[in-house]
C-alpha cells in the first residue's frame, strides 16, 4: 500500500496545500471584472477604438481653413529672382539699376516671412463624405469592441466553469478512490481468510491503479485550467483563488427564447459593425464618386521680405481664389469609384451571411440548452440508481454473493454516474453563456 500513500501525499501537497493558502475568494463576476480591466487583447481593440476615432477627427479637420506661419531664407543671383526679390524687400531705385549689371547680379540675401490662410468653400461633397464614413467607421470599432469585450466576458466564463468542473472532478474522483481502495482493502481481508482467490484482489488493485491514473491526470487540467484562468484574467499566472461555486441554474422564459433569433439579429454588436461598415462604404462611394465635381478655394498670404531674420522692410498681400474643374482622369475616377462599389457589395453579402450564421448560432445554442436540461434530469436520476446499486452490490459481495468484479463495475457505475450529472450541469450553464453570446447578451 505504499503506492496508496504516496498518491495521497501527493493529492495533499498540490491539491490541499495551495487551498490553506488562498488570499481570496474569487467569484465569476469578480473574474470577469478582472478580465475586461486587464486583458491585453482587450486592451489592443481598445486602441484601435482611439485610432478610429483619430481617423474621424482628421477627416473633420478637412472642413475647417488652415493656418500656417513660414520662414525661409534665400542667397541667390540667378538674374530675375534677385531683381524680384529687391522689388519685394523694398529696397530698389533705379540708381542699383544703372550702377550694376542685371544679367550679372551680386548675391542678394533674403529672408521671407509669410503668414498663410487656406480655406476650402467647396470640393464636391469629398470631405462632408469622408467625415461621414470616419464617424460610421469609428462607429463601426466602438461596435467591434463590444463583440470583443463580450467574447472575453464568455471565454472567462467557460474558462471559469470548466476550473470550477476540473476541481469538482478531482474531489469525485478522490472520493471514488477512496471507495475502491476500501473496496480493495476489504478483498485483501477476504483473500487472507481464504474468502475469494488471489486474482480477485489483484483484479482490484488494478481498478485502483486505474482510477488513481484518472486522479493524476484530473488534478493536472484543474491546474491548467486555473492557469488559462489566470492568463485571461490578466494576473499572475501563479495566482491562487478560492473559486466561488456557480450554485444557481439560469432559468430562461419561453417568451426570451421565441424571440432570441430577433433578439441577436438587433443587439448583435458584430452585425452592427457590419452595418457601420457598409455605411462607411457607402459614404466612401460618394467620395469617390465627388472627385468628378469641381472644387473651389481660396487662400490670403500676407509676406514680409527682407535682408535680415524677421525684417519688414517690404510686404505684400495677396488674395487667391482657386477653381479646378476635372476634364479627363485616364478612367482614373470610373476605376476607384468601381472598386469602392465593389467593396460596398463585398460587405453586403459578408453581411447577409453572417445574419444567416447568427440564425444558426442562436438556433444551435437552444437546441443545446434543451439537451443539456434534459440530460441534468436523466443524469440525477442515474446517479440515484447507480447509488442504490452500490448499496446493494456491497452487501451481497459481503455475504458471498457476488463477485469482486462486480463490485468494481458498481463503483465504476457510480463514478462515471456522478460524472455525468457534473458534467451535464456545467454543460447547461456553458449552453446558457452560449446562448447569451449568440444573442449579443452578457449575462449569467
Amino acid at each position: 500500500m505504499v503506492k496508496e500513500v504516496i498518491m495521497r501525499l501527493w493529492v495533499f501537497v498540490f491539491l490541499v496545500v495551495p487551498q490553506l493558502l488562498l488570499a481570496e475568494t474569487l467569484t465569476l463576476q469578480q473574474a470577469r471584472e478582472r478580465a475586461l480591466q486587464s486583458n491585453n487583447l482587450l486592451k489592443a481593440q481598445a486602441s484601435k477604438v482611439e485610432a478610429a476615432e483619430a481617423v474621424r477627427n482628421q477627416a473633420t479637420s478637412y472642413r475647417l481653413p488652415s493656418l500656417d506661419i513660414n520662414s525661409s531664407y534665400i542667397r541667390t543671383n540667378q538674374p530675375a529672382s534677385a531683381f524680384a526679390l529687391k522689388m519685394n524687400q523694398k529696397d530698389f531705385s533705379m540708381m542699383d539699376f544703372s550702377m550694376s549689371d542685371p544679367n550679372n547680379p551680386d548675391y542678394l540675401d533674403t529672408y521671407l516671412t509669410s503668414i498663410d490662410l487656406t480655406f476650402p468653400l467647396y470640393t464636391g461633397g469629398q470631405v462632408a463624405s469622408a467625415v461621414r464614413a470616419a464617424e460610421a467607421q469609428a462607429e463601426g470599432y466602438s461596435h467591434e469592441y463590444d463583440r470583443k469585450r463580450q467574447e472575453l466576458l464568455r471565454q472567462v466564463t467557460e474558462v471559469y466553469l470548466g476550473s470550477l468542473l476540473s476541481g469538482e472532478y478531482v474531489h469525485l474522483i478522490t472520493k471514488a478512490r477512496d471507495t475502491v481502495a476500501r473496496h480493495v482493502k476489504m478483498a485483501e481481508d477476504y483473500f487472507e481468510t481464504g474468502f475469494i482467490v488471489e486474482s480477485d484482489v489483484l483484479r482490484a488493485r488494478v481498478e485502483l491503479s486505474k482510477i488513481e491514473d484518472r486522479l493524476i491526470t484530473a488534478s493536472n487540467k484543474a491546474r491548467e485550467a486555473r492557469l488559462a484562468l489566470n492568463i485571461l484574467m490578466g494576473t499572475d499566472p501563479e495566482s491562487v483563488f478560492e473559486l466561488e461555486p456557480v450554485t444557481n441554474l439560469p432559468e430562461l422564459s419561453g417568451e426570451e427564447l421565441d424571440a432570441a433569433v430577433d433578439t441577436a439579429l438587433i443587439s448583435r454588436p458584430d452585425l452592427q459593425f457590419m452595418n457601420s461598415m457598409i455605411e462607411a462604404l457607402e459614404h466612401n462611394v460618394s467620395r469617390m464618386e465627388g472627385q468628378r465635381l469641381p472644387s473651389l478655394g481660396i487662400k490670403v498670404s500676407q509676406e514680409w521680405y527682407d535682408d535680415s531674420f524677421l525684417g519688414d522692410t517690404g510686404d505684400a498681400t495677396t488674395f487667391a481664389v482657386g477653381l479646378t474643374v476635372p476634364v479627363f482622369s485616364g478612367g482614373r475616377i470610373k476605376s476607384e469609384v468601381g472598386e469602392a462599389r465593389a467593396h460596398l457589395s463585398e460587405m453586403t453579402h459578408n453581411l447577409k451571411a453572417m445574419e444567416e450564421g447568427v440564425v444558426l448560432q442562436v438556433k444551435q445554442s437552444l437546441y443545446r440548452i434543451e439537451e443539456t436540461k434534459s440530460r441534468i434530469g436523466v443524469a440525477k436520476g442515474n446517479e440515484e440508481a447507480a447509488e442504490r446499486n452500490l448499496s446493494i452490490v456491497e452487501e451481497r459481495y459481503k455475504k458471498g454473493i457476488m463477485k469482486i468484479t462486480d463490485l468494481l463495475d458498481a463503483d465504476t457505475a457510480l463514478t462515471e454516474a456522478y460524472t455525468r450529472t457534473l458534467t451535464a450541469r456545467y454543460d447547461y450553464l456553458l449552453a446558457v453563456e452560449s446562448y447569451y453570446l449568440a444573442t449579443g447578451k452578457e449575462e449569467l
